[in-house]
């Protein structure tokens, strides 16, 4: 399945540019046109798939975890750099800019300042919040 409007699916099926560094039958991965630092990637399932929680066929997921690990080992056996960090989005309000699932691995160096500011929720850490999380992820869960 793919979407005839989304950038990655013309990328995966070579309709549009880019730097391709490895494709299978299941994943494909590419430098990222706006890159964060230098060798920043993207690593994105074949089929158009808008989030994770999507993303129901087993075998794509385990080669999808595979091609990220796969990039990451990559970026520092070519020495591009020592350190990385994986980022990913799902939905509107957690900032997923292109409607189709990808992990960014970013190359990590000193003094580079990339920097993720999240800060923690005083108010979602409180003791009875974290019980009632807890409580309705065991019962949707079927208990733990």
């Amino acid at each position: 399945m793919e979407d005839s409007g989304c950038v990655f699916c013309d990328i995966v099926h070579k309709r549009a540019d880019s730097y391709l560094i490895i494709q299978n039958e299941d994943t494909t991965t590419f430098l990222d046109s706006s890159p964060i630092a230098e060798g920043h990637m993207l690593v994105v399932p074949n089929k158009h798939v808008i989030t994770m929680d999507q993303l129901n066929d087993r075998k794509a997921a385990n080669e999808l975890m595979q091609s990220i690990i796969g990039a990451a080992h990559l970026l520092v056996k070519a020495g591009v750099c020592p350190d990385y960090s994986i980022l990913q989005d799902n939905g509107e309000h957690a900032e997923q800019d292109i409607k189709h699932v990808h992990f960014h691995i970013i190359p990590r160096h000193a003094n580079d300042h990339v920097q993720f500011n999240l800060q923690t929720n005083s108010n979602a850490q409180q003791e009875e919040m974290m019980r009632n999380i807890y409580n309705k992820l065991k019962i949707t869960n079927g208990g733990l």
